[in-house]
Parts: C-alpha cells; sequence; structure tokens
C-alpha cells in the first residue's frame, strides 16, 4: 500500500494515496462558518471548487498551531480537503503493519 505521510506535533500519519486526488498547497483563504465544529476550519475555493477545509490536528485533539501548508483532497469526498502542516514523502508499506487512526 502506497501512503502520502505527514506529521501532526509527534505523530508520523499518513493517507492512501487510493483515497487522494491531489495534494495541493494550500494558500487560498479560508472561510470559516458559525456554529461548525472546531475541527472544520471552513470553506475554500479550490479551482473553481468548494472544499471544505478539514484539520486532522483539532481533529484528533492534537494542540498544533503551526501553519497548515497543504491541502490534501479526497478522491472518495470529492468536496473534503484535509489540512496538515508538511508532508513528508511517500513510503510502500505492509497494510497488516499499520495502525488505525480512528
Amino acid at each position: 500500500m502506497n501512503l502520502v505521510v505527514f506529521n501532526l506535533k509527534t505523530y508520523k500519519m499518513g493517507f492512501s494515496i487510493d483515497y487522494l486526488e491531489k495534494i495541493a498547497e494550500n494558500d487560498k483563504p479560508i472561510y470559516p462558518v458559525p456554529l461548525m465544529p472546531k475541527f472544520i476550519k471552513g470553506f475554500l475555493n479550490f479551482q473553481g471548487r468548494i472544499i471544505t477545509a478539514f484539520d486532522m490536528a483539532d481533529f484528533y485533539g492534537i494542540e498544533d498551531k503551526e501553519v497548515r501548508n497543504y491541502l490534501l483532497i479526497s478522491k472518495k469526498c470529492q468536496n473534503i480537503g484535509y489540512l496538515v502542516k508538511n508532508i513528508e514523502g511517500f513510503v510502500d508499506v505492509d497494510r497488516n503493519s499499520l495502525e488505525d487512526a480512528s
């Protein structure tokens, strides 16, 4: 299984590249929406599409104030983009060695 690996503070996490449509730099303004959960930062316009900005650190309760430089656009939920701080690279791992983060 091929993963794109990124950091959330001291944790290394990854997404299967099978579930990603695109990895993009997060240089677009994010427009907040009232009454949303803390991990939903708002919406942004990405290449003419309205994308929900989902902050991975806030979702997992990881205190991390650093800027999220990358947006991982989901292939399955086409209007969701996951905000991450940095991308370490790509790795090929055995599916049995992975731990579910949910």
